[in-house]
């Protein structure tokens, strides 16, 4: 029998080499021969799991998940096994099949953690459908604000969507079955530490409707549309390349992305929507709301980005024409 402190300590250990071995099998940076390094991180974090469940007395929450975790190991070794003779992409394929069946015990055991007030890595891992949400979402609300329903219009539609979306959020911390069942249906653009989480769409809503309410439509066409296209392009390029971190799991590169993108967002958007402004306000506005926009994904870390980069270029759009 171990003290509780040590029992914390051994889940802790856990949850960072899994989550290493989840970052190593991520899409869009995992190769060939990274399978052996691969194979010998599985093994540890299979052993460090059948010691949990075989020698210490496991809440059960957490056990259900290191169950789950033993489970996907075993299915993937026999899969696997059948297909030892088939082409290296069908190998890649079972790599990523268990990349995706390890990220949600992996947010199960973590929360259990944070909530003991432990801090451990959440999972940001590249997902292109997600990326292609989120542009199309940024896209939809740049219609919405030039083309929608005017002022107090936009201002009632987002308020009854995110109205929906809180009475969602109330639910699935009523329902765990609701929860789940929402989880299952967003699946392919939810982040899994989003099941313990408010999710990014409310977030993104309640953004919507303070910019609604409280900044001129220039400023909220270029909020959405940096965040549709600038957080998705920082994220997979630095994910993909970046080396060197700037803060947590920030790279240079990626917010470098970051700033490149949205300052031609922003000039697509102030070329589009609005070429009377001159050349040189625009250059003025775009390189400011793209600062501003990257310094606000950088150091977001407690609040949820899809509400911190919207909110951030939507005032410093309107900040920057005040003084133009």
């Amino acid at each position: 029998m171990i003290g509780q402190d040590a029992m914390v300590l051994k889940h802790r250990q856990l949850v960072n080499e899994l989550y290493l071995l989840i970052q190593t099998l991520d899409p869009a940076t995992f190769k060939a021969e990274l399978s052996s390094a691969a194979e010998e991180m599985m093994e540890r974090v299979k052993e460090r799991v059948n010691e949990l469940l075989e020698n210490h007395p496991v809440p059960d929450g957490i056990k259900d998940q290191l169950q789950l975790l033993k489970e996907t190991f075993e299915q993937r070794k026999e899969t696997f096994g059948q297909r030892k003779s088939q082409l290296q992409l069908d190998a890649k394929e079972e790599w990523r099949k268990l990349f995706n069946r390890l990220q949600p015990a992996y947010e199960g055991i973590a929360q259990s953690l944070r909530e003991r007030n432990l801090s451990v890595p959440i999972l940001r891992q590249t997902n292109y459908t997600r990326s292609i949400f989120h542009a199309i979402n940024g896209l939809w609300a740049l219609a919405m604000i030039q083309h929608g329903f005017g002022y107090w219009g936009n201002i009632i539609t987002v308020s009854l969507m995110l109205t929906a979306a809180v009475v969602c959020e109330i639910g699935r911390r009523i329902s765990p079955a609701w929860n789940k069942k929402l989880m299952t249906m967003f699946a392919s653009v939810a982040h899994p530490h989003e099941t313990y989480k408010v999710n990014s769409a409310t977030w993104y809503l309640l953004a919507l409707a303070i910019l609604a309410s409280f900044v001129p439509p220039m400023g909220q066409a270029i909020a959405v549309v940096v965040l549709g296209l600038s957080d998705p392009a920082a994220g997979i390029i630095g994910r993909r390349y970046g080396r060197l971190k700037l803060v947590g799991n920030k790279s240079l590169i990626g917010s470098t992305a970051f700033v490149l993108t949205a300052f031609m967002a922003a000039m697509g958007v102030l070329a589009i929507y609005y070429p009377h402004v001159a050349l040189g306000h625009m250059l003025i506005i775009a390189m400011v709301t793209a600062f501003c926009g990257t310094i606000a994904e950088l150091f977001t870390l407690g609040l949820d980005d899809n509400f911190t980069i919207p909110v951030v270029v939507g005032f410093a759009t309107a900040v920057t024409l005040a003084f133009l």
